[in-house]
This record gives C-alpha cells, structure tokens and sequence, in this order.
C-alpha cells in the first residue's frame, strides 16, 4: 500500500510539487522519484516518513492540482439549489473509484473497464467552497514518438521524426465548487502539458453535463469570458509574467517567455522597451503569470496560471475565452489563492 501511495502521487504531479508534499509528511529530501525510494530503503528514513499524511495529502492533490477551470455565475435560485445539492449529495462507496480512492483504480482493473461518465467519488469543504470530486474513464488518444527500430530503416530513412497516435483508457479527476460566499460555480478538470485543445474541451463538456444531471436543471450555461483579463492581469503588480503572447498595430507577433523563477518579463529591459516604443500599438492574447508563496517545508511553492487565447480572437467582435489553467498547486489554500487572484479581475474583489 505505501508503494502504491507513492506511485499515485508520482503519475499525478510533478516532483517539484510532490517534494513539498513528502518534505511535509516527513519524507527524505531527494533530486527525484528513484533518490527518494532509494532512502526510503533505509528503516529510520522509512520509519519517520507518515504514509497516511501523505495518502490525505494525495486525496487534496487530485482536487486542485493542474486544472482547467471555468467559472459560471448562476442565478440565486440556481446557485442555492446546487449547494442543497452538494450538501445532501451521497458517494457509492461500493463504485471502482471510491473502492480505492484516493489511490487510482489499477491499470490491470482500469483497461478491463468501459468508458464511464463522471460519478461522485468524495466531497470537500474549505472555508470558501464546498464541493464534489468526480473520477470517470475516458478514452483519449496520446501521441509517442516510434523509434526507426520499430517501423524498419527503410521507412525511418523518409522521416526526420515519426509520431504514433494511439488510443488509452485513462482515469480523470474532475470537480465541482460552489463558492459558499458567490453565486459562482467552478468546473475543474484534469490539465496536462500534452493535451489537445479537442481533449481540454471534451473533458470540460463532459463534466458540464454531469453537473447538470446531478442538478436536475439546465445550470451550467455561458462560462465567464476570461479574455478581457489578460490585459488587467498584466497590467496588475501581482505575481511574476513569465510568458506573454502579444502583436503589435503592425501584425508583427511576440512570444515571450522568462526563464528563471522569480523574475518578471514587466521588468525585463527588452520587453519594457519595446511596450514603450510602441505607445499603445500593441494587443495581448495570452499571458501567464506565476506567484512565490510561503515556504513549505523548506519548499517555496510557485503555483501558476495560464490565460491563453488565440490570434484570431483579437479580430473576433466579441472574443470568449471560457479556460484558464492553474498548475503547480499541491493544496486547496495555493489553488484559491490562485483563483482569487483570477476572479479578481471579473468582480472586482478577492472573494470567491
């Protein structure tokens, strides 16, 4: 079971995020995965490290770590139905996902299985939300890179890279908050470096549905339009713009981005120049800014978020953007932090 617990937490974050969570819960410090399991072979390293801390620890993460989220204000009635849903709402605890949740269904169990809609796996509470945990299986495609070996060399000889395209049952972890202070709704679902745009939305129409039926009423409707944020968030002194994606009058395009941590393309001398060279010709279709918290365990968390458009919504008569993404985060306190930021520039206040 600790093997297990390890292994989730590995599949379903970074090591730079799981390093806080294990330094937390008393684990050895390592570079990674392998250096962490190496000491854990030693009994003291393996005595002082909490298992169960970090199995809750686990069951947190899968709530609020890297989403795509979308935000939805509903009507007074809407708003008050759903929290009397959530409030009276029940988990199966005999479902293959709450079975072994938090830990995910084995692959053995998982390929076995067909395609499921989102179904209730666990509830929580904050001080600023209440919500439900959903788990589904769905069926995406995922592209690896076929090495020459395996397509013979003559092939391989007509192609600088060959990429494969192939189909893979995986297990996702999506979420409702009701704000408990808003008439907003948040849908949360699973974000990945890789994902298509395609998949982003399926997984987001999918959870809207389940919203809706675990409703009984047509709730979840037009997202908050997140483009016209882009141009406030950087014009804000909050967090760190490391990358910012932006033409000018003359339809030339920039993407830049900052490398190190801690340091603010607003700042960049470069970047300041040209902004000011420019007097206003300039419009940004994306932007994402990361923010330095408290350390944690010796840790300092940067959790991020990604407001990214496309070119074209720049010529749109009204532009909508309905997606942001927050990474990075390893607790509910990093991911409201994040999102207040965010809905800050929608209503005006801090409160979610």
């Amino acid at each position: 079971m600790n093997t297990e617990v390890l292994q989730a937490l590995q599949k379903r974050t970074s090591i730079r995020v799981a390093r806080r969570l294990l330094a937390a819960n008393g684990f050895p410090k390592g570079a990674g995965w392998d250096q962490i399991s190496e000491k854990l072979k030693d009994k003291n390293a393996a005595d002082k490290a909490d298992f169960v801390g970090l199995r809750d620890a686990l069951r947190e993460l899968l709530i609020v770590g890297d989403k795509n989220i979308r935000a939805f204000k509903l009507a007074n009635a809407d708003a008050k139905a759903l929290r009397g849903k959530i409030a009276a709402s029940q988990i199966n605890q005999n479902s293959v996902f709450a079975t072994h949740f938090p830990l995910p269904v084995p692959d053995n169990i998982l390929h076995s299985l067909p395609s499921q809609e989102p179904i209730p796996v666990a509830k929580f509470q904050t001080d600023n939300v209440d919500g439900i945990l959903f788990s589904s299986i769905k069926v995406v495609e995922q592209r690896e890179k076929i090495l020459a070996a395996r397509v013979g060399a003559s092939v391989a000889a007509e192609y600088e890279e060959i990429i494969g395209i192939k189909k893979i049952k995986i297990q996702t972890f999506d979420a409702l908050m009701m704000s408990n202070k808003r008439n907003h709704a948040y849908i949360l679902s699973d974000a990945h470096q890789d994902q298509s745009q395609a998949m982003q939305l399926g997984l987001q129409s999918s959870m809207a549905n389940t919203i809706d039926k675990f409703a009984n009423a047509k709730i979840i409707k037009t997202s908050v339009n997140f483009f016209p944020l882009i141009e406030p968030l950087y014009q804000s002194d909050s967090g760190f713009v490391k990358t910012l994606f932006w033409t000018t009058t003359t339809s030339s395009g920039k993407h830049e981005w900052m490398r190190a941590s801690g340091v603010c393309l607003r700042k960049e001398t470069a970047h300041r120049a040209a902004i000011a060279a420019l007097g206003g010709g300039h419009a940004f279709y994306g932007i994402e800014l990361e923010w330095g918290l408290d350390e944690v365990s010796g840790y300092t968390p940067r959790p991020m978020l990604s407001v990214v458009g496309t070119y074209r919504m720049l010529h749109e008569l009204k532009p909508h953007l309905g997606d942001a993404t927050i990474w990075g985060c390893a607790t509910s306190n990093e991911f409201e932090f994040v999102l207040k930021e965010l809905m800050f520039h929608v209503s005006g206040s801090r409160a979610i």
